[in-house]
């Protein structure tokens, strides 16, 4: 017995060493080929190909993938490494290609969209009819890793970017033999990455989730991140088997928004922190017209710098007079810019910005989504001496406000001074009714008054503008 282990630990080390004296490089000219071929794509390995023994497989060092010649890039794509491992059982007795591990180690991936609109990742060249189904049959992969991958996509037409840093992959795969393509495939895993940013703004960071799909439900939960370094939990998941419903739920307990003003804000700046709590849902198809759910914010003893909001409502009740911007931008720039994110413009978080502060008692929002168009059910905020309430609608079809109030309210919750938000998001106009700007107050506010002290009348009734949580400071 003992002569026979000897023999097979003889025969194991010399099978390796055999293995590993096969120079494959020879067969890299033919790689290159073929994939070019298939795909139009010109890939180039620079460091060859060698023959791994524990686990048996192949490792292709330095792998790069070259732009077609509309894209700024040299390369779409660079590989540090890329390991294949294999049962040599299944290559001998299988007319299958089974693949028991796929490990990608340093992938950088840079997608861009050139100013026609097309994708650098897109074949050059079209499958021939029944190569997918019969690729699809042939080649198995049981498990997937990816290393330290850094993604960036580019938009060279609207000049919007998306950067994916230091990101760690695992996968297990499972294929059964399915007409339907998502029922077909399970998958199992885990994803995490360093950190995330548009337009070079860092706004996720230590990003954490587990991921499954199974019967054509594609779900990340449970996900934890941080936003702007405001930890974030919640979940992701898409069912394809119901024409791609998608569901988001996002929930945040501290949201820093004075590390959010100075991401967003030139010169407007927030202290304080932010509850907020984000439950949709709607169809891949046609996401904009089938958005259902709901978003809510609430914060308490928050501090806007650069605006006394109190000493403008003051200026206009003895002048009659008001900037446009001074009360209807604080929704664009806040509440309402949290949903219409094109409403983030620094000329508006900087129109008319001077000295002072504005100390928010209570902000509260809470916005219910139907079928595209976000309701403005309970919006208002109160400071040291005003409450101010906001109503109307943000169509997200149209990426326009529709009919959106903003008024400074009396102890009633009717309003004294109004201001209308309308156009687009992305160039929102806020405007005052100039002619009876005056007679606001005269008419709401004096008259009232007037009536109140009146002998038999105890409160005067006027139109309720709202009547939410927000409570009259």
């Amino acid at each position: 017995m003992k002569k026979l282990l000897i023999f097979l630990f003889i025969a194991v080390v010399a099978a390796a060493i055999f293995i590993s004296t096969i120079n494959l490089n020879k067969y890299a000219p033919m790689v290159e080929k073929a994939v070019y071929s298939s795909t139009g794509y010109i890939i180039k390995i620079k460091k060859g190909i060698h023959i791994s023994v524990f686990p048996l497989g192949v490792k292709v060092s330095s792998i790069a993938v070259k732009n077609p010649k509309s894209f700024y890039k040299n390369d779409i794509a660079t590989i540090g490494a890329l390991y294949v491992e294999f049962n040599p059982l299944d290559v001998v007795f299988s007319h299958n290609a089974k693949i028991n591990a796929i490990t990608i180690k340093g992938l950088k991936l840079y997608i861009v969209k050139n100013k026609d609109g097309v994708l650098n990742i897109l074949p050059l060249k079209k499958k021939q009819k029944g190569s997918e189904s019969s690729s699809n049959k042939g080649l198995l992969i049981k498990r997937i890793t990816l290393k330290n991958a850094y993604i960036e996509y580019r938009d060279l037409k609207s000049k919007k970017s998306i950067y994916i840093a230091n990101i760690h992959l695992k996968a297990k795969i499972k294929k059964k033999q399915e007409e339907d393509v998502y029922k077909s495939i399970a998958l199992k895993g885990d994803i995490a990455f360093d950190t995330f940013k548009i337009n070079r703004l860092a706004a996720v960071s230590d990003f954490k989730a587990d991921f499954s799909m199974k019967n054509g439900l594609f779900d990340i939960s449970p996900m934890k991140y941080k936003f702007l370094d405001s930890p974030v939990s919640g979940s992701f998941s898409v069912d394809f088997e119901s024409g791609g419903l998608t569901e988001i739920k996002q929930k945040v307990d501290k949201l820093n928004l004075e590390k959010l003003s100075k991401a967003l804000y030139q010169k407007l700046k927030l202290k304080g922190f932010l509850k907020m709590n984000l439950d949709i849902y709607f169809n891949l198809e046609n996401a904009a017209k089938t958005l259902n759910g709901s978003f809510a914010a609430d914060g308490k003893n928050i501090v806007i710098i650069g605006k006394d909001l109190d000493k403008v409502i003051d200026g206009f009740q003895k002048t009659g007079n008001i900037n446009a911007a001074d009360i209807g931008s604080f929704f664009i720039v806040g509440p309402l810019g949290m949903l219409a994110d094109k409403a983030y413009s620094a000329g508006y978080a900087a129109e008319g910005l001077e000295s002072g502060k504005t100390y928010i008692r209570r902000l509260f929002v809470k916005v219910k989504i139907k079928k595209g168009r976000g309701y403005l059910s309970d919006v208002a905020f109160s400071t040291k001496k005003n409450r101010i309430a906001a109503k109307g609608v943000l169509n997200f079809i149209t990426s326009r406000y529709e009919n959106v109030r903003v008024a400074v309210l009396n102890k009633a919750g009717c309003a004294v001074i109004v201001q209308r938000i309308d156009g687009s998001f992305s160039h929102p106009k806020v405007e005052v009714g100039r002619s009876v700007a005056k007679n606001i107050i005269n008419k709401i506010g004096s008259f009232f008054r007037k009536l109140e002290k009146a002998v038999g009348i105890k409160k005067a009734k006027c139109k309720i503008f709202y009547k939410g949580v927000v409570k009259q400071p």
